[in-house]
């Protein structure tokens, strides 16, 4: 699970166009391993807030973890 969140992390840095189909790829990981996959999420959004600058690359990444958690069903609980 590792490498499928850490690929989808770098899909979501080349445009705004492919959020929609990264979201997609990262809720059906999140519904196999709730606990590793929150682990995995967590790693990869540290990675791009700790040497946050304002890359285009790097605030791609912040839009996308932004739609990705705002996305979320009222009724999930997912926590980073």
């Amino acid at each position: 699970m590792e490498e499928a969140v850490s690929k989808i992390f770098d899909e979501c840095q080349n445009s705004l166009a492919a959020h929609r189909k990264c979201i997609t790829k990262l809720r059906s990981l999140h519904q196999q391993d709730p606990r590793v996959f929150a682990e995995q999420f967590a790693h990869n959004m540290h990675n791009v807030l700790a040497v946050y600058k304002r890359e285009q690359t790097a605030e791609r990444v912040v839009k996308f973890i932004v739609s990705y958690l705002t996305s979320a069903p009222v009724d999930d609980d997912f926590v980073v």
